[in-house]
């Protein structure tokens, strides 16, 4: 129902940004007004996501994980934003992106190829989230049908990047 849509909990995966550490944050969001709050910008989520028509990296930034801006608003664009970066390598696609940090405190980018089928993914490496490399792409399953959203995290013990996606065979 509508009244229960209105209530029912929503977690919003996203960066959280403070000074010059970064963490994976998980936060509870309530479209309810009475249950909004008000975090300190001083320690802001900043949120990764593609557009359908222009399959481009966007970020958004909040201060409380329920209301965001682009960090490249453009009144005069459709959407009210342009694309922070397009992809110049294989299908010039960046469709489920996934933004985190390397060890050295870079920003790494991964992505989906692209909407039709391909083994490989987008990696693209930014220290600022203004200048990007020129990408790579990394092809993580020989002989799938196609990948997408791949994501990564550190593993301490084995001092090595785990790099995991969703992917088809067939």
């Amino acid at each position: 129902s509508r009244e229960a849509a209105q209530h029912a909990n929503i977690w919003l995966v996203a960066l959280r940004m403070h000074a010059s550490r970064q963490d994976l944050m998980k936060a509870p969001c309530s479209h309810h007004p009475s249950e909004r709050t008000n975090a300190s910008c001083s320690d802001a989520l900043l949120f990764a996501f593609f557009r359908k028509h222009a399959q481009a990296l966007h970020l958004a930034w909040s201060c409380d994980g329920l209301t965001f801006s682009s960090l490249n608003a453009d009144a005069s664009s459709t959407y009210g934003d342009r694309p922070v970066l397009r992809s110049g390598v294989g299908r010039r696609s960046i469709r489920d992106p996934y933004l985190g940090r390397d060890r050295s405190g870079g920003f790494v980018l991964l992505a989906t190829n692209g909407e039709t089928a391909t083994s490989d993914i987008l990696v693209q490496r930014s220290n600022d989230l203004v200048h990007w490399s020129s990408g790579r792409l990394l092809n993580v399953l020989p002989g799938a049908h196609r990948t997408w959203a791949p994501q990564f995290l550190w593993l301490e013990e084995k001092r090595a990047y785990l790099i995991h996606w969703s992917s088809s065979t067939r």
